[in-house]
């Protein structure tokens, strides 16, 4: 169990990630997902995308497809978002279950925005005395079954003001039957409860790291 102290955190940023520093109360989290014909034991990678379909972005470390639950106490801010696919493509963001925005892209043309007007939840919960929800999908505005990855990166920074812990588990979902254990918290390769011939793989970002 990893303890963060009491009070706001005042210390100096001790990593970067791309140009991102994170504090000890600041973690980074990844959703990502990767269309292909190959097949992989990472959660995020899915089979081609047919033409209408859409898939929803994937947490990295736990395999659950968003909706992404931000809990009380929380600021969730959006940094970075990327994608590039071979079909037209349209990304679409949502903050409480309400659409906030899009961005279009073209066949072979890389999409990128980072950190200028990208959603958080800041702006609606100044305090970060709620809960709120955030949801990204992708969708092949094409004529053919797509190849692509989209990705969103952003910081979840605990504000709470009493003592800081790292949980000691996490939920992470099984990519092939869905099956939902609990694992302790560093834990990158794992092995289905259900089915131990399941195999995936997830990653771990700590607090304050990468």
């Amino acid at each position: 169990m990893v303890k963060f102290g009491t009070g706001k955190v005042t210390s100096s940023r001790v990593e970067t990630f791309k140009g991102l520093e994170l504090l000890p109360n600041e973690k980074l989290k990844k959703f990502v997902i990767a269309v292909d014909s190959e097949v992989s034991l990472f959660p995020y990678v899915k089979p081609l995308l047919p033409a209408g379909s859409l898939y929803h972005l994937i947490d990295i470390e736990t395999g659950f497809a968003v909706p992404y639950l931000v809990g009380a106490g929380y600021e969730f801010r959006v940094v970075k978002m990327w994608g590039s696919a071979d079909q037209p493509t349209l990304t679409r963001t949502y903050f409480e279950g309400q659409f906030v925005g899009n961005a279009s892209s073209k066949a072979g043309n890389i999409y990128s925005e980072q950190e200028v007007d990208l959603p958080t939840s800041s702006l609606l919960d100044p305090d970060f005395s709620d809960t709120h929800i955030l949801d990204a999908t992708v969708t092949n505005v094409g004529l053919a079954p797509m190849y692509g990855t989209a990705a969103l990166t952003a910081i979840l920074i605990d504000h709470r003001t009493d003592e800081k812990f790292e949980h000691d588990t996490k939920q992470v979902r099984c990519p092939f039957c869905g099956d939902v254990q609990t694992v302790p918290i560093e834990s990158t390769h794992i092995t289905c409860a259900v089915n131990p011939r399941h195999k995936f793989i997830v990653e771990y970002h700590p607090w304050g790291g990468i």
